[in-house]
């Protein structure tokens, strides 16, 4: 069942019935906005647009597209595109992480900063052997060129994390990009906790964290001693009029039962202010999260599944 829930700045108010209808931008091996369709080959690939991701569109209805392609036969990378209001191609960039692996590259945001430039928000690989990190990368509007690429370390943790992957992003007055997804740990086996990072605009990391996992933490995954535990992320967040970040997420509480998780967060230093969860008895999804123009009231949007028993 799709709900919307609208919290006040310190609690929860009300919940109402909804439909959300979430957009598929890039679909199959074609790219469903910019020009007439067109195959692979033309878009100068060797296999499938893979991603299914986003795009933005500024004053002068130029649209941005950004995903993943397969170029060569190392995995997939990043492919963001610039076409006019004609639907002519004006720029691409492609971004090949430093794993150079199978490892794929996955652009999954992008958005305008207050200075029109793209910012694109997603994972790269950093290794050979494997691994990725949440990767933001500016280019410049008008040519394509990339202004800086940044992907923060991994935060401290015991066990460590092994990767970072970002789904979500926003970019507040100043031009500072927040960005939000999971962290987890090594070989995918056990913990996987939300993460938000803030990313200046001139790229340099301002904070980042993981944020409180779910309750579920059934023991230890032989071999590697991995603790297993919640399955969490993150892949929407806003911010408010002051820089205040929110963040919506899910986390696992036990087996089969996910909850929405919702944080307010500090412009400053990244401390959280308040934690809402809301539940479910099964599978509970967030699809979208903003907030009004006095940051009184946070609205967010998905399902809530509730199982009978």
């Amino acid at each position: 069942m799709c709900k919307t829930l609208l919290l006040g700045v310190s609690m929860l108010m009300v919940a109402t019935c909804c439909i959300a209808v979430n957009a598929q931008l890039l679909k199959g091996t074609r790219f469903l906005y910019g020009p007439p369709m067109v195959a692979v080959s033309q878009l100068g690939l060797d296999a499938d647009v893979t991603a299914r991701n986003a795009m933005a569109v500024n004053g002068s209805s130029n649209v941005y597209l950004t995903g993943s392609g397969t170029v060569g036969s190392a995995g997939a990378d990043w492919l963001t595109i610039k076409y006019n209001v004609s639907g002519v191609e004006q720029w691409r960039a492609i971004l090949n992480g430093r794993g150079n692996n199978t490892t794929t590259d996955e652009a999954r945001n992008i958005m305008l900063g207050p200075d029109s430039n793209p910012v694109v928000v997603g994972s790269s690989s950093l290794l050979a052997a494997g691994g990725r990190r949440c990767t933001t990368v500016k280019y410049d509007a008008a040519t394509g060129k990339e202004l800086w690429r940044y992907w923060p370390s991994l935060p401290a943790a015991t066990p460590a994390w092994s990767e970072s992957l970002c789904f979500g992003m926003a970019i507040n007055s100043a031009g500072n990009v927040l960005m939000v997804g999971r962290t987890r740990e090594q070989f995918n086996f056990g913990n996987a906790d939300i993460y938000v990072a803030k990313i200046s605009a001139t790229g340099s990391l301002l904070w980042h964290q993981t944020l409180a996992n779910g309750a579920y933490a059934p023991g230890i995954v032989a071999p590697n001693t991995i603790s297993a535990g919640s399955d969490d992320l993150a892949a929407f967040v806003t911010v408010d009029s002051s820089n205040n970040v929110y963040v919506a997420g899910r986390t696992q509480e036990s087996a089969t039962n996910y909850v929405w998780a919702i944080f307010k967060i500090a412009a400053t230093g990244g401390a959280p202010s308040w934690r809402t969860n809301v539940g479910g008895s099964g599978d509970s999804r967030v699809r979208g999260v903003a907030v009004d123009a006095g940051a009184t009231q946070v609205a967010v949007v998905g399902s809530r599944e509730s199982r009978p028993g």
